[in-house]
């Protein structure tokens, strides 16, 4: 998940700077930078600049905020191709190139080429950290790197004009199959331009346009960078995430004020209209209140009806109470019970003069006997067995039974 939020575009933004340096033999630089920007998955070049020999010059051209990808290139930067009849690690890849080197003083990057081939490619941390430093300073950010010009399989699909040969400065490419077999060194400056889309690239800025070309196509991200860049990546990461949350955070709080404001207005017209109305039922209040009177009369009256029913079942209640065997147990004495379930705003419906009684008994016989002694009472007018069920002589059996009442 990390890494796709990493890679995402909403993240890293929709501009970079690439840089490319070429080391020179008397340890002086030749440097070139291009701004893209990708708008609706069309990139654009903002800027461009070549030949650059001045490391404070180059960083006067770079916008602050910007994510820079670097190509170094040069004196110290060892690029070659090999091939391995077995597995190999990058230790021995390493040693392959620089026998009994120290793989933490060295940055290391690999390609793969035709024919189980590779191109690996190695420079001194210490050599790059000092050009990353020099160009990092004043809030740049250096959040990639590459070594050599084998970063340019990523564009070689796109480059219209190429048939076998890209020329750049100080070495010619041998390219196949959209991929570079060959790397020739040359004494020549200056190469010749390509044909990308619409827009002609000279050789000079080709390799650092490349750079920012991979940053926003995710064509290139290495395995593993020196610690410096490493640490600056995750820092303009983390700077991207908490800005946009910021972002975020400040719409969605103007989202909740808006929201707010409209609740608060569709409420308070709501209030204005039931004021309206208030003042418009004092009649209907007062109304009410006479009515209120005229209730609490009838229910004074149904009150004393309520208790005169409430007495006689009670009474009821207690003569089915002393009559029921020992050896019966009830469960349900339901007085009145309704007549159906009762649903939701639904009136409920009663069954008047009703008794009904469910519960226990060792066997049908004892209640058989129960039921006749209810049966002599003056206020049973008929009782009805519901349900009687036993399994067998040893399990007591479950009975409902239903007294209707004069």
């Amino acid at each position: 998940m990390f890494s796709r939020l990493k890679n995402s575009e909403f993240v890293k933004g929709n501009s970079a700077v690439g840089i490319s340096c070429f080391f020179q033999p008397d340890g002086g630089i030749i440097a070139s930078l291009s701004i893209l920007t990708k708008k609706k998955k069309k990139i654009e070049i903002v800027k461009k600049h070549e030949n650059i020999t001045d490391i404070e010059e180059l960083v006067k051209l770079i916008p602050v905020s910007f994510p820079i990808f670097l190509i170094v290139d040069g004196k110290g930067v060892i690029t070659r191709k090999m091939r391995f009849e077995t597995e190999y690690t990058d230790e021995i890849i390493l040693n392959q190139i620089l026998p009994n080197s120290n793989s933490d003083e060295f940055f290391f990057e690999k390609y793969s080429a035709e024919d189980g081939f590779i191109f690996a490619s190695v420079v001194r941390v210490q050599q790059l950290n000092s050009i990353c430093e020099a160009i990092g300073a004043n809030g740049r950010i250096i959040i990639n790197v590459s070594l050599g010009p084998l970063i340019l399989n990523g564009l070689l699909p796109y480059i219209k004009n190429y048939f076998e040969f890209i020329e750049l400065p100080f070495q010619k490419l041998v390219c196949k199959n959209n991929s570079i077999v060959e790397i020739i060194k040359d004494s020549n400056q200056n190469g010749e331009a390509v044909v990308i889309g619409n827009e002609n690239i000279e050789s000079n800025i080709l390799l650092s346009f490349s750079a920012a070309f991979s940053y926003l196509t995710n064509y290139s991200e290495s395995e593993k960078l020196p610690a410096l860049i490493q640490k600056n990546a995750n820092e303009y990461l983390y700077k991207r995430i908490l800005l946009l949350a910021g972002w975020a955070s400040l719409v969605l709080l103007f989202m909740l004020l808006l929201s707010s404001f409209l609740i608060f207005d569709k409420y308070r017209a709501l209030s204005n209209d039931y004021s309206e109305k208030l003042k418009m039922s004092t009649d209907l209040i007062s109304k009410l209140n006479v009515l209120k009177n005229e209730l609490s009369t009838k229910k004074d009256f149904f009150k004393d009806f309520i208790i005169s029913e409430s007495t006689k079942l009670s009474f009821f209640s207690d003569q089915i109470a002393a009559t029921v065997p020992e050896t019966i147990s009830l469960t349900v004495l339901d007085i009145n019970p309704l007549s159906k379930k009762l649903k939701e705003e639904q009136i409920p419906e009663f069954y008047r003069n009703t008794i009904v009684i469910a519960g226990v008994t060792p066997n049908s016989t004892i209640l058989n006997d129960w039921i006749k002694t209810l049966q002599k009472y003056t206020w049973v007018s008929q009782i009805n067995i519901i349900n009687y069920s036993q399994e067998n002589a040893n399990v007591k059996g479950a009975f409902k039974i239903e007294l209707q009442i004069i």
